[in-house]
């Protein structure tokens, strides 16, 4: 599958533009929704081969239902600097709950499509947050490996795959069932599509709907 960018949209009376560096001196684009300040943000890492404007409208959607939203371009997805390494990940997610922590954020719940789901879980085996939702995450994907170390995950994980996108389906199933600690829970869709597609399929309502209702478990 060939590599798409979509460039970053102007600014909006809704959203910010900020950049932050990763550990190895990447430097990052992302856009703020919302007061992080003392607040709960919810983390958006987006799938490939898209960037994040792959989330729609679902960050406006968490603003007005009371939620703090954080969406940015993995390495490589320009304005983001860097190439598209997708094994250093790891790397951006934790400069992205780096910079947020920094600005005041009172816990972090990560929100992953695709590749962006299998780098969460990943990178939470190191790091507890508030919660992980994973949206057809792979098992593994160029680098990426979401079994090697799930053992170590104490943050709570919530799987969301759609019924017709079988490999997903299946991939999902076994880090349902690998050896983890108590915390873990999956959910299928009737909605077609792979990762963010689910929110925009005949069904994207409800699973936008069930998206917050989860957040808000973790939340509170």
């Amino acid at each position: 599958m060939q590599d798409i960018n979509v460039l970053v949209a102007p600014e909006s009376q809704s959203s910010r533009v900020v950049e932050f560096t990763t550990s190895d001196g990447v430097k990052l684009s992302g856009r703020r929704y919302g007061e992080i300040n003392e607040n709960p943000v919810v983390l958006l890492a987006h799938m490939f081969p898209v960037d994040q404007q792959g989330w729609g409208k679902f960050p406006e959607q968490l603003t007005e239902s009371g939620y703090s939203a954080f969406t940015f371009n993995f390495r490589g997805y320009k304005p983001s600097q860097g190439s598209k390494k997708i094994s250093e990940l790891g790397l951006d997610l934790a400069a992205a709950v780096q910079y947020l922590l920094s600005q005041g954020a009172r816990g972090i719940v990560i929100v992953g499509a695709s590749m962006g789901g299998t780098a969460a879980i990943q990178y939470v085996a190191h790091q507890d947050l508030l919660g992980v939702i994973a949206i057809s995450p792979p098992t593994e994907f160029r680098g990426l490996n979401a079994l090697r170390d799930i053992a170590l995950v104490e943050t709570s994980v919530h799987l969301m795959v759609s019924e017709t996108d079988k490999a997903a389906h299946r991939e999902a199933a076994i880090l349902f069932h690998a050896p983890h600690q108590a915390g873990w829970a999956i959910e299928v869709f009737r909605s077609g599509g792979h990762g963010t597609d689910l929110l925009n399929g005949q069904y994207g309502s409800l699973v936008v709907e069930r998206l917050i209702e989860v957040i808000s478990g973790f939340i509170t």
